[in-house]
C-alpha cells in the first residue's frame, strides 16, 4: 500500500532527510519584518492617495476647544464639568 503524500513529507529519512533546509530562526523573523512593514507601507500609500474621509476633517487650531494639544478643552467630558 503506498503512503500519502502528506506523510512522506513529514516522515522523511534517509539521504531525502539531509536535502531539507534548516531556515534559521533569526532569517523568519527578518522576513516577517519586512513583509509586515511592506504590508503598512501599502496601506499607508493606498490612504494617502484616497486622501481623507470627509474633506473638511483638519487638526483643530492650537488652543481651540476640542484640540489634541492639551490646551484648554474638557477633554471629552461636554456636560459633564461637575463630574470628577
Amino acid at each position: 500500500m503506498r503512503t500519502p503524500p502528506a506523510a512522506e513529507a513529514v516522515a522523511l529519512s534517509g539521504p531525502a532527510a539531509s536535502s531539507v533546509r534548516q531556515v534559521p530562526p533569526a532569517a523568519v523573523l527578518a522576513a516577517f519584518l519586512v513583509a509586515l512593514v511592506a504590508v503598512f507601507a501599502v496601506a499607508w500609500s493606498v490612504g494617502h492617495a484616497a486622501g481623507p474621509v470627509n474633506p473638511r476633517m483638519h487638526p483643530a487650531p492650537a488652543g481651540v476647544r476640542g484640540s489634541m494639544d492639551g490646551g484648554s478643552g474638557s477633554g471629552g467630558t461636554h456636560g459633564m464639568a461637575g463630574m470628577r
